[in-house]
């Protein structure tokens, strides 16, 4: 990111997109975090900064990893493409299991479904 205004731009769509897919109101989400409903929206539209431990605090009460809060870096991977990887391999009765687990549940997820060497050869995880 060459300019810190588009970073927290970005960011802050991200927190709104993510909020929005919850379900969750700017006010609910403000309260969750310790912070005004105004300064939520002021952080959705990229115009106020966010301390570490606010954005630590809004991923887990959007139930999501930070890393899908946080803009990627330019030239590296897609870090937040990681999950979305795992999510397509799972099947409709995996997604249904994980609804309502939050990110501690996408954590399992992902360790669960990650290939292991030895189920690339074929052999058992036991």
């Amino acid at each position: 990111m060459s300019n810190l205004h588009e970073l927290y731009k970005q960011f802050g769509r991200r927190v709104a997109r993510f909020r929005k897919k919850a379900k969750v109101s700017q006010l609910n989400l403000a309260r969750a975090v310790g912070l005004s409903r105004s300064s939520i929206a002021n952080i959705e539209r990229g115009r106020q900064s966010v301390q570490l431990h606010i954005a630590y605090l809004m991923a887990d009460a959007l139930r999501v990893e930070i890393v899908r809060l946080l803009p990627n870096q330019p030239g590296s991977a897609a870090l937040t493409s990681v999950l979305d990887r795992q999510l397509a391999r799972a099947t409709p009765e995996d997604k249904r299991m994980l609804e309502g687990l939050g990110h501690e549940g996408a954590k399992w997820f992902a360790q669960v479904f990650a290939p292991t060497p030895e189920a690339k050869k074929g052999g058992s995880n036991e």
